[in-house]
């Protein structure tokens, strides 16, 4: 019996020991060929004066009629001058992937001033449950470990939870994920429009949310690590959405703002609520709801970021 058990052991180690060596290549390749965002976010961290903005296709977003097609980071950059901004973001990026990347940034030893947007879409299921915007490779890559070594859900399992998450307003349930989506080439543009502002604003927020949770982790780095966070909550198109007569539309997102607020309040991190700060002239999305503004919304955005920025300058 303890010959046998010696050569399952022996077995057990030869075949462990070619993992090991997959494994550690697979981490020395991650290490020495970073993503574009993070390659990015090493180069800004080689200056001890850096504001790094993280963000989604919101901060990069160009409408048709612009002809300033900077960033919001970029016009940010050039009106903060006591500090280099730059921007670190990527469709679709939320409250999940800036937690490891503020885990990043903390694990090698740097302390810059951060901005983190609060997009009150990303809570909703069409963003925060869609398969293929929750960045496994990216996240496990910023821990310095291949994607493969994780147990992932299966796709279509995925794909179900996604499509068949329930659409509530006031209280009621009006449809699925898909459902909601379908009615965007069924409806009348009106309806469309509304149906969109319901799913990305009106959906209730529960305390537990994990992009919640996500921003309370970053908040207790930032009162841990001494980091200096700026977060901010993107504007809506309110107007718009008053415009239609949604019904409860105020009530709802204020409730989830008041949410967010109690969840993360911090003497660490400072909140920037603007939530109903820009009319529907400054944004620039098509058909269906977003935060995407046209460049006088980005401008308008990076001045008020700005006004914030100059409060604590460091010295």
């Amino acid at each position: 019996m303890k010959l046998f058990l010696q050569k399952i052991l022996r077995f057990s180690i030869i075949g462990f020991f070619p993992f090991l060596i997959i494994f550690y290549i697979n981490c020395l390749w991650i290490k020495n060929h970073p993503f574009p965002e993070l390659k990015k976010l090493n180069r800004a961290l080689k200056s001890d004066n850096a504001v790094l903005m993280f963000g989604s296709s919101v901060n990069k977003w160009c409408a048709k009629s612009d002809t300033d097609k900077r960033s919001i980071s970029e016009m940010l950059d050039s009106i903060f001058i006591k500090q280099q901004v730059t921007g670190i973001s990527h469709e679709a990026y939320t409250s999940d992937i800036y937690l490891e990347f503020v885990r990043y940034v903390i694990k090698i030893n740097k302390n810059p001033r951060i901005i983190i947007p609060i997009n009150l879409r990303y809570f909703s299921p069409s963003w925060d449950l869609r398969p293929n915007w929750q960045f496994g490779k990216e996240k496990c890559e910023l821990n310095g470990y291949p994607e493969w070594v994780k147990v992932k859900p299966r796709k279509e399992q995925e794909k179900l939870k996604f499509e068949n998450h329930p659409v509530f307003h006031n209280g009621k349930k009006v449809g699925t994920v898909k459902e909601i989506f379908e009615s965007y080439e069924k409806e009348d543009a009106n309806t469309a429009l509304a149906n969109g502002f319901i799913l990305h604003y009106l959906q209730p927020l529960i305390h537990q949310h994990r992009k919640l949770k996500a921003l309370k982790e970053i908040v207790k780095i930032a009162e841990e690590q001494e980091l200096e966070v700026l977060m901010y909550i993107t504007p809506i198109d309110f107007s718009r959405a008053e415009d239609l007569k949604i019904e409860g539309f105020r009530e709802q997102v204020l409730e989830n703002i008041k949410i967010i607020n109690n969840e993360l309040a911090s003497s660490a991190v400072e909140i920037l609520d603007l939530s109903f700060s820009m009319e529907s002239q400054y944004f620039g999305y098509d058909k269906i709801p977003n935060e995407h503004l046209n460049m006088f919304g980005k401008q308008l955005l990076a001045e008020k970021l700005n006004v914030q920025l100059k409060k604590e300058v460091r010295h």
